[in-house]
């Protein structure tokens, strides 16, 4: 057993304690575009339209196809996952109780761990009123495209097997919003003959301290940039989901929203990049400067 499991089993029977303190949040608003058709696929429904083999997920109230949080959020942990070497032996999802472990903390795990909470709440994408707009002017009123695939029979050269999938088309817009919660936390003493060592305890505690959430940001925007290099969706191998995502604005909601009512606080991207809106590369290549604005901002709360 590591020290790390030793410490999570003496905060569970009492011997030490763990207190977390929730900071506020950081609020990203992204725009997701489709710069090739994108299919994220929903269930399928009793009636069959065509009979379409793989439908879009759509909202049931409005019928509007929509980008679900998970799916964003499943690209941008699986590639850090690759990206750092957090793959376990048989390909299942990453987890660990090491509290510097940038996956778990930033996207959580089923490991008893004293991080505490998932830090990243990706909510779904909703179309754009624009792409709405546009695509009922051309006439698309399922919002969608159609598109027919077949495979080549390799001694006869035949299309084969035709199957029809529904794509939203290139240029199609979606918001998301992209939440970090801001958590401090802290492992103390509650019985003397509590067996894990003092450093250990001290060592934790630094890593737990909420300036080390904020720091831990940066694994968001790593994991944008490399969702936007990957793509969304399925069959990207042929050529689907390929997108472009726009960082539109970050605003900050610490303590003083929360317990006094006031406005949200907005950071300027021009502050940070130059230009009202940023791409998450730019916006990380930049990360010192929003992190200090972060830190500020919290600090002015904490």
């Amino acid at each position: 057993m590591n020290d790390i499991s030793i410490l999570v089993n003496e905060v569970k029977n009492g011997k030490l304690s763990a207190q977390i303190e929730f900071l506020g949040k950081v609020r990203f608003s992204i725009e997701i575009e489709t710069l090739s058709g994108m299919l994220i696929a929903g269930g399928v429904e009793e009636i069959e339209i065509g009979k379409i083999d793989k439908i879009f997920i759509r909202d049931p109230i409005t019928n509007l196809p929509y980008i679900p949080g998970s799916s964003l959020k499943g690209v941008m942990r699986s590639m850090l996952e690759y990206k750092y070497g957090k793959i376990a032996p048989k390909g299942a999802v990453h987890v660990c109780n090491d509290p510097e472990c940038p996956i778990c903390r930033v996207f959580g795990t089923s490991e008893d761990s004293p991080v505490g909470p998932t830090r990243i709440h990706v909510i779904d994408g909703l179309m754009s009123e624009e792409t709405k707009k546009i695509l009922e002017g051309r006439g698309l009123w399922s919002y969608v495209e159609f598109k027919t695939e077949n495979y080549i029979n390799r001694v006869f050269g035949k299309a084969e097997s035709p199957r029809t999938f529904e794509r939203v088309p290139p240029g199609s817009k979606f918001n998301v919003d992209i939440d970090y919660l801001v958590f401090s936390a802290k492992i103390s003493l509650a019985q003397e003959d509590a067996e894990t060592p003092r450093e250990v305890i001290d060592k934790v505690n630094s890593v737990l301290d909420w300036k080390k959430d904020i720091e831990y940001i940066r694994y968001v925007l790593e994991g944008l940039v490399l969702a936007e290099n990957h793509g969304l969706g399925a069959s990207i191998s042929r050529g689907y989901g390929k997108i472009r995502i726009t960082i539109k604005s970050i605003e900050v909601r610490n303590l003083s929203y929360y317990n006094e009512g006031k406005e949200p606080l907005i950071i300027p991207l021009e502050e940070i990049v130059g230009k009202k809106v940023a791409s998450p590369r730019e916006l990380l290549e930049k990360f010192d400067l929003l992190k200090n604005k972060l830190l500020e901002l919290f600090s002015k709360s904490s």
